[in-house]
């Protein structure tokens, strides 16, 4: 079974090991990364943890390890690769949350996935309290996690409260590829086209993003694989959209034979 095979069976289990998916990302698209490893390293963060709760482990990561935002080099795809992460102790926001649950899981302590638009937190399941992973562990409140995206944003959007909530190891994962899909790692075909066979097999994925994605795949005349991708959006759809769905999908196989 090679890697991305493995993810799909990873992705299709509940719960999906966030830890194992996140690894095998790596193990897919910038090998060597052994597994095993990743996941001891991750039992040894927490395992040198000196206390307990939310505090203890966002003191232990962001304060005593040093873990940290890579805001010289943000489009470094190393800074979503787990093991490099582990390793350099920096990353972009969803590679240090994965850290952050990862480490907290271990150690019992409920850490949530916040997917705000343009910046992604964790959440202290206990609390309540938001933390930014990529700006040293700092705490938030709602107003704070507001202006985190406004700032981001310029106004050009508003922040919905549901946009707050939890999101699951599926969709963390599934936004790491969708991250991986704009670096530089994108500009060679075979690697994209790993990116893009990982992210389709994601059961979770919703209608806008499966189409999104085959109109990706057939950008790199990926056509069958866009034909399934666009299926697979009309059945989670009704109506007009649902006709338009099945027709995207009708054309990307056409063009395959």
């Amino acid at each position: 079974m090679d890697a991305v095979e493995e993810f799909a069976q990873v992705v299709s289990e509940n719960p999906v090991a966030l830890d194992h998916g996140a690894a095998l990302l790596a193990t897919a698209l910038r090998p060597p990364c052994d597994v095993d490893e990743v996941r001891e390293r991750l039992d040894e963060l927490a395992a040198t943890c000196p206390g307990e709760g939310f505090a203890a482990l966002r003191a232990h990561l962001f304060t005593g390890c040093g873990f940290r935002g890579n805001v010289h080099d943000y489009g470094d795809p190393e800074n979503s690769f787990i093991d490099a992460v582990i390793k350099r102790r920096i990353g972009i926001p969803i590679s240090l949350a994965v850290v952050t649950m990862e480490v907290g899981r271990r150690l019992g302590v409920v850490v949530d996935a916040i997917g705000m638009p343009g910046h992604f937190l964790v959440r202290d399941a206990a609390s309540g309290t938001y933390c930014d992973p990529f700006h040293g562990g700092v705490l938030l409140d709602e107003h704070g996690c507001r202006q985190r995206h406004d700032v981001i944003f310029a106004g050009r959007r508003v922040l919905q409260p549901e946009e707050l909530a939890p999101v699951s190891a599926s969709q963390v994962l599934a936004r790491m590829l969708a991250n991986l899909a704009q670096t530089r790692l994108a500009t060679k075909p075979a690697l994209l086209t790993t990116m893009l066979r990982m992210h389709g097999c994601i059961p979770v994925l919703a209608p806008g993003e499966r189409l999104a994605l085959a109109a990706r795949l057939e950008s790199i005349e990926r056509f069958a694989d866009a034909g399934v991708q666009a299926e697979r959006a009309a059945a989670g759809l009704s109506g007009d959209a649902q006709r338009a769905a099945l027709g995207a999908a009708l054309a990307y196989r056409a063009r395959a034979n």
